[in-house]
């Protein structure tokens, strides 16, 4: 069987999914982005979670800069 035939489209032309080429590469770029936010922002929860559980507990919590400094964050009830 052969594959060549005589019509051919130019890529722009064809439909993915009712869109155009270009409007498809777009969008999952745009979901692929998204997904990455979401997983950043679950990331930032979580370490504002433990900040919060360890200072309610009494425990002292580290924050770590790339520079290699180091912050301790201590909590004391106000009176």
């Amino acid at each position: 069987m052969s594959t060549a035939h005589i019509n051919i489209q130019h890529p722009d032309r064809y439909d993915v999914f009712g869109e155009s080429y270009q409007a498809r590469l777009k969008i999952e770029r745009l979901e692929g982005e998204l997904k990455q936010l979401g997983i950043y922002r679950d990331l930032i929860a979580n370490n504002l979670t433990a900040i919060f559980t360890r200072i309610e507990r009494g425990d002292p919590a580290e924050l770590h800069y790339p520079d290699g400094r180091v912050f301790v964050i201590t909590g004391k009830e106000k009176t």
